[in-house]
């Protein structure tokens, strides 16, 4: 038996030859009006290919970061979209007797939606937990390194962790107080 072979040229309408095909795919694309026949071995397709579909690479310029606010906008969304529960009870409701496949097919579409927005609030709620959490914020992070340094100090003067703290309280913008030495 000898191998088929990618014998049809294709082309798009601005002249750019693709990789050859095979008969059968090239009477695929013209039957579904994917293509059109030039000649007896050239096709031209309707719609060229998009050549940097995997090309492209995602880009850190376009993604905004989460915040808690976003995730509770997105979670608000979610309430408020439940179009498809309606549509579902709806159609579920003007079923006529006998049609009880039909019923279930739509109960198994509202359920596994319902399912997929519980597992979307759940992930919502991680993400929220992650952003509220004490080491999401930058300050409580910085003092808790600062703490985590401190712990070193541990037999220090008092002067000398005054000078430490003073240093420390400059660093975080905050206000030094004199007095509390």
């Amino acid at each position: 038996m000898t191998p088929i072979e990618k014998n049809i040229t294709v082309v798009d309408e601005r002249g750019n030859e693709y990789e050859a095909t095979y008969p059968k795919r090239a009477r695929g694309l013209v039957k579904h009006g994917r293509a059109r026949f030039i000649d007896e071995h050239t096709i031209c397709l309707a719609c060229p290919p998009n050549m940097n579909l995997e090309d492209q690479s995602m880009s850190d310029n376009n993604t905004q970061p989460f915040t808690a606010e976003s995730l509770l906008e997105k979670l608000d969304l979610i309430v408020r979209e439940n179009d498809y529960l309606r549509d579902g009870l709806k159609a579920i409701g003007s079923l006529e007797e006998g049609q009880s496949e039909t019923a279930s097919a739509l109960v198994s579409i509202v359920q596994a939606r319902e399912t997929t927005n519980q597992r979307i609030i759940a992930l919502y709620a991680r993400m929220y937990e992650d952003l509220r959490s004490p080491l999401a914020n930058e300050d409580t992070r910085k003092m808790e390194q600062l703490r985590q340094a401190a712990e070193l100090f541990k037999g220090a003067s008092a002067t000398s962790m005054g000078s430490i703290r003073r240093l420390a309280e400059k660093m975080l913008g905050l206000s030094a107080d004199e007095d509390d030495d």
